[in-house]
C-alpha cells in the first residue's frame, strides 16, 4: 500500500507540468487551426446575407505599410472574410440581447419580429437637402411637391423595446415643411395618415427593412394626390401577387438570422398592363446599378435646351434645363447636354463602385497610330488601319478615302487627322487637355470654343424633342445649323496661355533638397 501511494503521488508530482500547459497547448492549436482556416477557406467578393460587397485584399507597398493604412485594410479585410463570419455575427447579436442590450449595430429587436433602426441623431443631412430643394422650387416656375416618409420607429412605436432612444420625426418634419413652404413649395404631411393607418391594422413598412411596402406606398400615394387634386387609383382595381422568403437591410446588418423573411406584394393594376413593370431581383456582381450607364431622367429625352432668346415661343426652354437647381445654366455652354457616362446619383455615385473605364479600346487604337507616326516620322498603312478601325466601329469610311483632298502620307496632316478622331471619340473621357499639352498645341488652348444652334427648317413651327411622344407630330426632316462662340463658360488659358503648363510644377520641398532636380521651365 505504502509502494502503491508513493507510486501515484510521485506519477501525479510528474503529470503536473503537463497539466499545467494544457490549456496554452489548445489555445495555440485552435489559433493555428483558425490561421490555416482563414488561408485555406474561400474569400468571398459579396455577402448575400450583409448585403454588401466585402472588403478586398490591400496592396502591399512601403507606404502603405509605414504609414499604417495597410494594417487598417487588412483588420477590415481579415475581420469581413474570418471563418463562419455570419455564424459569429449571429452569436454576437443574440448574446448582446441575453444580457440586457436590445439592439445590435445599430437595430433593434423589437415585437411581432420587426427589426427597426436606431433614430439618426445626426440631422445635418436631412437639413442640407431639404434646403436644396428649398432653392430648386425658388428656381422653377412649376408647382412643387414634397413630401417626408415618418420613419418605422416613430410609427410602429408600440413594437419597440421598452428602453430605447427617442424618435425624433415631429420635430424634423415639421421643421423641413417651415422651410419648403416659406420657399413656395407644397407639403404633404403623412403622419397622421400613417398612424391611422398602422393603427388599423396595415403592414406600412416591412419587418426586415427600412422601406415601406407597397401598402406603405399606397397610403403615401392617397395623400400626394389628395394634396395635388388627383382621385387615385381604387384599391379593388389592383391585383396583388405574393412573393416570399425576403430579407432586407435592417436583417442584413442586425445579425439576428433567426428572424422571420417578409413578404412582397406587387400591385397590378388591371387597367393598365401594358404599363406593368417586370422587377428581376440580382444580387452581387451581376447587379445593374454598377454600370456606368445609369439614368437620372428615367429612360426619358433629356430636354436641355436653352430658349432661344430671338423665339423663346416656338423654342422656349427645356424642363430639365434647370433641374439640380442651377447646375445645367453654369455648365452649359451650347445649351446641350451630353449623356455619355451620366450617372444615376440615387444609387451609383452614393452608395455604389463607380467604374470608370481607364483606357478603352478605341483609345489604344489611336495612340497606335499616333505612336507609329511619331516613331516612324511617317505613315504607315498599319496607322492608317488602327485609326479604321474606329472610325468602322461607327459606320465611317477608312480615313483616306474620307479626305481625299489631304495629303495623309504627310506626318503632320496625320497627325492633325488622329487629334481630330480622338477629339470625336474620346469626347469627355478627360484626354483631350493632354493630347493638346502632349503635341504643344498653345493654337487649340487659345481658340475659343463654339457650339451650334440647331433650329427646324422643314416648315414645321415649334419644338419636338421636348414634348411627350403623342404631341411631337413627324420628326423635323430639315434643319438650320447657326454657329456660336461659347462666352458663359470661358477658359483662362484662351486669353492667357502660357507654355509653362505644357510641363507641371516640380513641388519646391524636392527642389530645395539639393540633389539636382531643375525646376520646370517658367515655374
Amino acid at each position: 500500500m505504502k509502494y502503491a501511494a508513493k507510486h501515484s503521488a510521485k506519477h501525479m508530482e510528474s503529470s503536473k507540468p503537463v497539466c499545467r500547459h494544457l490549456p496554452s497547448f489548445v489555445f495555440i492549436i485552435f489559433i493555428f487551426g483558425f490561421a490555416i482556416w482563414f488561408l485555406i477557406n474561400p474569400k468571398a467578393d459579396y455577402s448575400s446575407s450583409e448585403k454588401r460587397y466585402l472588403q478586398k485584399f490591400p496592396t502591399v507597398s512601403v507606404n502603405s505599410v509605414l504609414d499604417g493604412k495597410f494594417g487598417t485594410d487588412f483588420e477590415k479585410y481579415f475581420a469581413d472574410h474570418f471563418p463562419m463570419r455570419t455564424q459569429w455575427v449571429g452569436a454576437n447579436a443574440y448574446f448582446n440581447l441575453s444580457v440586457g442590450n436590445n439592439g445590435a449595430d445599430g437595430v433593434y429587436n423589437c415585437k411581432n419580429g420587426y427589426l427597426i433602426n436606431k433614430p439618426i441623431l445626426d440631422t445635418d443631412t436631412l437639413e442640407s437637402n431639404v434646403q436644396t430643394i428649398a432653392d430648386f422650387a425658388k428656381s422653377v416656375d412649376v408647382p412643387v411637391t414634397v413630401t417626408l416618409v415618418p420613419s418605422t420607429g416613430y410609427i410602429a412605436n408600440d413594437v419597440l423595446p421598452a428602453v430605447h432612444d427617442t424618435y425624433t420625426d415631429d420635430e424634423k418634419i415639421e421643421n423641413a415643411q417651415k422651410v419648403l413652404t416659406e420657399s413656395g413649395a407644397d407639403f404633404v404631411d403623412l403622419r397622421s395618415a400613417f398612424k391611422n393607418a398602422y393603427a388599423n391594422g396595415t403592414q406600412l413598412y416591412y419587418k426586415t427593412d427600412h422601406h415601406w411596402t407597397t401598402a406603405g406606398a399606397y397610403t403615401g400615394y392617397t395623400e400626394i394626390c389628395k394634396s395635388l387634386g388627383i382621385t387615385p387609383a381604387d384599391k379593388s382595381l389592383f391585383t396583388v401577387e405574393k412573393y416570399n422568403d425576403f430579407y432586407g437591410t435592417t436583417y442584413s446588418t442586425s445579425g439576428f438570422w433567426l428572424t422571420q423573411p417578409d413578404t412582397i406584394e406587387i400591385w397590378n393594376n388591371k387597367n393598365n398592363t401594358e404599363k406593368n413593370i417586370s422587377v428581376e431581383i440580382i444580387e452581387g456582381d451581376e447587379k445593374a446599378s454598377q454600370s456606368i450607364f445609369g439614368d437620372k431622367y428615367n429612360g426619358r429625352t433629356a430636354a436641355l435646351t436653352e430658349a432661344l432668346a430671338s423665339d423663346p415661343v416656338n423654342y422656349p426652354q427645356g424642363a430639365d434645363w434647370a433641374q439640380g437647381g442651377s447646375t445645367h445654366v453654369l455648365s452649359l455652354g451650347t445649351g446641350l447636354a451630353c449623356r455619355k457616362w451620366g450617372l444615376d446619383r440615387n444609387t451609383e455615385w452614393k452608395n455604389r463602385p463607380i467604374q470608370w473605364p481607364f483606357l478603352r479600346l478605341a483609345e489604344i487604337y489611336l495612340s497606335y497610330a499616333e505612336a507609329l507616326n511619331e516613331y516612324n516620322g511617317s505613315p504607315n498603312a498599319q496607322a492608317y488601319d488602327a485609326v479604321d478601325k474606329v472610325r468602322a466601329r461607327v459606320g465611317l469610311k477608312g480615313l483616306i478615302e474620307s479626305n481625299p483632298g489631304k495629303n495623309m502620307e504627310d506626318p503632320n496632316v496625320l497627325m492633325e487627322a488622329i487629334l481630330n478622331e480622338r477629339a470625336c471619340e474620346l469626347g469627355l473621357e478627360d484626354v483631350r487637355f493632354f493630347d493638346m499639352i502632349r503635341n504643344k498645341r498653345a493654337d487649340l488652348f487659345t481658340r475659343p470654343l463654339h457650339g451650334l444652334l440647331i433650329e427646324r427648317a422643314d416648315g414645321g413651327s415649334g419644338s419636338w424633342s421636348d414634348k411627350p411622344e403623342d404631341k411631337r407630330g413627324p420628326f423635323p426632316t430639315k434643319f438650320k445649323y447657326t454657329q456660336f462662340k461659347i462666352s458663359n463658360s470661358a477658359r483662362a488659358w484662351w486669353t492667357n496661355f502660357n507654355s509653362k503648363w505644357y510641363l507641371s510644377a516640380f513641388p519646391v520641398n524636392e527642389v530645395n533638397k539639393g540633389y539636382g532636380l531643375t525646376q520646370n521651365p517658367g515655374w
